[in-house]
């Protein structure tokens, strides 16, 4: 992914939980630590339950650590750049899970 390093641009970034045969596993409401490396920081999280009542937003304004707990298997982070280009690192952990990561670029300029 190819984002802009204008301090403004988003990466909404979803997060789903499969078990070991690549099966999402639906009722899996599991606590995930995120983090990021690199030019962004962490604008938000969400995950369709409309029962939750975990903080929503980080508290620091460049958040690069938060939690979120899977509803139902799934959950969404919103990454936002810096007006740094560069690489942006996701990593996502949970217990008893394996760590997933995934990495965008942002540049200078417009990206489309």
């Amino acid at each position: 992914t190819l984002l802009a390093a204008d301090g403004a641009d988003v990466a909404v970034v979803d997060i789903t939980l499969h078990d070991r045969r690549g099966t999402l596993v639906p009722d899996a409401n599991v606590p995930l630590t995120l983090s990021v490396e690199g030019n962004a920081c962490i604008l938000g999280v969400g995950n369709g339950n409309p029962a939750m009542q975990a903080a929503e937003q980080p508290a620091e304004r460049q958040a690069k650590k938060f939690s979120v707990e899977t509803f139902n298997g799934c959950a969404q982070v919103i990454l936002k750049t810096t007006d740094q280009p560069g690489d942006i690192t996701l990593t996502v952990a949970a217990d008893g899970c394996r760590t997933a990561t995934v990495t965008m670029k942002s540049r200078t300029g417009q990206t489309k």
